[in-house]
């Protein structure tokens, strides 16, 4: 009799075990502790902010043994505000013989690459920046005329910072 009792009951077993199941996931859904309570790592990667910054030097560029003083002390100067605000900076160097003609091109070929500060270092290219500056009115120039690194160094870091600055 009771194997007859459990037979009509099947069915009904079958519907508690299967609400039993339901009610069981979804407390244990519900009780899950939240995504929200996790500790992430800081992110790995530099943000880098939208000003770019490029220093156009003679022919020997910025980071070569041949590189003037003048150049090396404006790129170092780069390099500082870089490190301090994330801005991008690139180098250049006049393409051909140094030349106002030459430098006049290299100056054209920054300005509507984006860059937002160029600063010169040589005659030739401090001449051109000069010369082209009203071509450009969105790009800020800064011509490198001291023959003392130490004010280049300083000079090239607050033009960029100041740069920077004025974007935000």
């Amino acid at each position: 009799m009771a194997a007859r009792a459990f037979m009509r009951n099947k069915g009904t077993i079958g519907v508690g075990l299967c609400l039993a199941v339901g009610l069981a996931a979804c407390l244990t859904w519900l009780l899950w502790p939240s995504s929200s309570a996790r500790v992430y790592p800081a992110a790995r990667t530099r943000t880098i902010i939208d000003v770019t910054v490029c220093l156009l030097t003679g022919p020997g560029g910025a980071t070569a043994s041949s590189a003037s003083t003048a150049d090396a002390a404006a790129w170092k100067g780069i390099l500082a505000a870089q490190v301090t605000t994330n801005l991008r900076a690139q180098s250049y160097q006049v393409v051909g013989t140094e030349t106002a003609q030459n430098a006049q091109t290299s100056i054209n070929t920054l300005a509507l690459r984006g860059c937002g500060l160029i600063i010169t270092t040589g005659s030739a290219e401090n001449a051109a920046a000069t010369t082209q500056a009203h071509l450009f009115p969105h790009v800020k120039f800064a011509p490198q005329t001291s023959a003392n690194a130490t004010a280049i160094t300083a000079d090239a870091k607050a033009k960029a910072l100041a740069l920077v600055k004025d974007s935000h």
